[in-house]
């Protein structure tokens, strides 16, 4: 379980970041990819954030 979380949580928003990108036009955004978008900037985050905190307690 050493970087199991994070990797985990890079791909669900890579997943969430690769439906929003075919999007073609800003304007066809609708709430739920806002928040596909929010969501996934969350997880990357967190996990980023996990990995920094497993890197400095070495």
């Amino acid at each position: 379980m050493k970087y199991t979380q994070p990797a985990l949580l890079v791909i669900f928003a890579a997943i969430a970041l690769m439906n929003v990108a075919r999007n073609p036009r800003f304007e066809a955004f609708h709430t739920v990819d806002v928040v596909g978008l929010m969501a996934s900037g969350a997880c990357l985050g967190v996990a980023f954030a996990l990995i920094l905190g497993k890197m400095r307690s070495k």
